[in-house]
C-alpha cells in the first residue's frame, strides 16, 4: 500500500477500477428492468410465470448500491486521469505524460496490426498460371522494409509497456480504498 492510507499506487487503482466495474455489472444484472431486456430463448419464464424479489433481495437497495458505486467509480477514474496527466514516464529517452504514453501505445498497437497484415501480403508474390506462360505479380511492399518497420514498432510498444508498468508501481493517486 502507498505511504498514506488515503493513497493508492496506480496499479492498485486500476485493479480497483476493474473490481468496481465487475460489481456494477453484477448488481445491474439483478435489476428487474434488466431481466426483461435479457428475456429470450434461454429464459424459462413464460407468459404464465411471474418473478418477484426473493427474501433478502431488495431492488431499491441494489439501486442505491449501484448509485454509490458509480459515484466512487467516477471519483476513482478522475483520480487516475489526474495522475496520468500529472506524472511523466521516460520512453526511449523522451519524457512524456502517462496519458500521452497510453495514447501512443494505443496507436502503436493499431499500427502493429496493420503492419502484420502488410507483412503477410509482402511475403508472397502472386503467380497467375496461363496456358503458355505464367504472370508473376510482385508484392506492393518490400518484405524486408515492412519487417524492419514492424520490429521497430514492436520495440516501441515494449518500451511503452515497460515504462507504463514501472509508473504504475511508483505513481500514487489520492483515493481512499474503502471496504
Amino acid at each position: 500500500m502507498a505511504e498514506s492510507k488515503d493513497n493508492l499506487y496506480l496499479y492498485q487503482a486500476l485493479e480497483l477500477r476493474g473490481e468496481y466495474q465487475a460489481r456494477l455489472d453484477s448488481l445491474k444484472a439483478l435489476l428487474p428492468e434488466q431481466r426483461k431486456l435479457q428475456r429470450g430463448i434461454w429464459d424459462r419464464e413464460t407468459n404464465n410465470e411471474y418473478k418477484e424479489p426473493a427474501a433478502g433481495f431488495d431492488p431499491a437497495e441494489i439501486r442505491e448500491q449501484i448509485r454509490r458505486l458509480e459515484y466512487k467509480s467516477r471519483r476513482l477514474n478522475t483520480a487516475i486521469q489526474q495522475a496520468n496527466f500529472a506524472n511523466d514516464v521516460l520512453v526511449n529517452n523522451e519524457k512524456m505524460s502517462i496519458a500521452e504514453a497510453l495514447e501512443i501505445r494505443k496507436a502503436v498497437n493499431q499500427e502493429l496490426a496493420g503492419l502484420q497484415k502488410m507483412l503477410e501480403r509482402s511475403a508472397y508474390r502472386t503467380v497467375i498460371y496461363k496456358e503458355e506462360r505464367n504472370i508473376t505479380q510482385e508484392p506492393e511492399d518490400n518484405f524486408q522494409e515492412v519487417y524492419n518497420r514492424l520490429e521497430e514498432k514492436r520495440m516501441l510498444f515494449r518500451e511503452l509497456n515497460r515504462a507504463l508498468r514501472k509508473a504504475s508501481f511508483t505513481v500514487t493517486i489520492q483515493f481512499k480504498d474503502e471496504a
